[in-house]
């Protein structure tokens, strides 16, 4: 389990990513829609554990840029459907 391992007052983030197939806007729109379902489901099973702390959703939607994968191969664009959850402990 995820919410054990992220240490109170620590910065979260959910990212969501895309493939590059569709048009750039829709798959902005669903990497953020991605983001913020599991940002919700991350933040209320913190709730649960008593860490009550912000987390913030991001969609990048298919930025090369900021892809996780290649998007020229299937593989590739299988695993940047995805989502990546990021905690940032305070200092």
């Amino acid at each position: 389990e995820l919410t054990p391992r992220i240490e109170p007052k620590s910065g979260v983030y959910v990212i969501g990513f895309t493939d590059n197939i569709g048009p750039d806007a829709t798959n902005l729109r669903l990497s953020k829609d991605r983001a913020k379902e599991a940002k919700d489901i991350l933040a209320d099973e913190l709730r649960k554990t008593g860490k009550n702390m912000p987390v913030q959703a991001i969609g990048y939607g298919e930025d090369d840029s900021r892809a996780l994968f290649k998007n020229n191969l299937p593989e590739g664009r299988f695993f940047n459907r995805s989502v990546v959850i990021e905690s940032i402990p305070s200092e």
